[in-house]
């Protein structure tokens, strides 16, 4: 399901907000709006003019782990990682299942 080799403008964000500080203020939703991803070369930099509306893809909630991340996706900020991502996702389905 995962594969840390393979560059996607999901994995390359995480490398972003490493080496920029102004990018770990935006949610991956935010990002286009002060980053431009350069297919070519793989990898997010900072726009220089202009602002843009992004948008994530449609999950649908029958997909389960996947449903969940995407919404963290909407309001955590400054992700430098998928494992801190999915360990916060593995918390809170377990803080709901326990309910």
């Amino acid at each position: 399901m995962y594969n840390e080799e393979v560059s996607t403008m999901f994995l390359v964000c995480f490398e972003a907000n490493r080496r920029y500080v102004g990018s770990r203020d935006l949610t991956y939703a935010e990002f286009p709006t002060r980053f431009t991803y350069e297919k070519k070369d793989k990898l997010w930099q900072p726009r220089k003019l202009g602002y843009q509306i992004g948008r994530l893809h449609y999950t649908p909630p029958g997909i389960g782990e996947l449903y969940y991340m995407r919404i963290l996706l909407t309001v955590q900020k400054g992700c430098m990682g998928y494992r801190v991502i999915w360990s916060e996702i593995m918390e809170a389905k377990e803080s709901v299942d326990s309910k």
